[in-house]
């Protein structure tokens, strides 16, 4: 079978009815390629895939947990107006809220991962897999307007699968490992 699948709405669990669409067809991510599934989440091709919702505002701090797993360097999980969280050309992870935060380490190419984003000024911190990958200030805006899934306002695109992404409007620090190992609990991926 050759059928392709692509995704017009991600629901939005949370009962908030922040729906994540896209209604150019062209621009969906892909949910089945040739009649199967695509294994491990939606497929963004790093060209001109992604999902939007609007009148998003959420002031910091700001707590975002996502699985994904890039395909190619330089792409954004997620984005609004000065927030957005992507890799950059050598696959580090940047958190940025109007200062970039950059991770020292970086991301391996087609390996999933569970990363953790607490957006809180100075006390701001990414974590993948459960590890800390940059804590210190990575400004203080928040989610206004649009918030855009698997790009960024500017237009980088992610080219790899995003499964999930959470976002609450608030610091989960503290519950952080918990949401982390839940996550895992479902995907094991560390």
């Amino acid at each position: 079978n050759t059928v392709n699948g692509f995704v017009e709405t991600w629901y939005d669990q949370s009962g908030n009815g922040n729906n994540a669409t896209q209604l150019t067809a062209g621009s969906q991510p892909k949910i089945v390629s040739g009649g199967s599934l695509v294994a491990g989440g939606l497929e963004i091709d790093g060209v001109d895939d992604f999902l939007s919702t609007s009148g998003i505002s959420i002031t910091q701090p700001i707590s975002t947990f996502s699985v994904f797993t890039p395909s190619a360097a330089i792409g954004a999980l997620y984005g609004a107006n000065n927030h957005s969280l992507f890799t950059s050309s050598t696959n580090l992870l940047v958190m940025n809220n109007g200062t970039p935060l950059i991770s020292t380490n970086s991301f391996s190419l087609g390996t999933e991962n569970v990363v953790s984003a607490i957006s809180n000024s100075a006390l701001s911190e990414s974590y993948v897999n459960g590890v800390e990958w940059a804590s210190g200030n990575s400004g203080t805006n928040g989610i206004s307007g649009t918030l855009y899934v698997g790009r960024n306002t500017i237009g980088r695109t992610l080219d790899g699968l995003i499964t999930e992404l959470i976002i609450y409007p608030s610091d989960q620090s503290a519950n952080r490992p918990a949401i982390e190992t839940n996550i895992n609990s479902h995907y094991d991926i560390f």
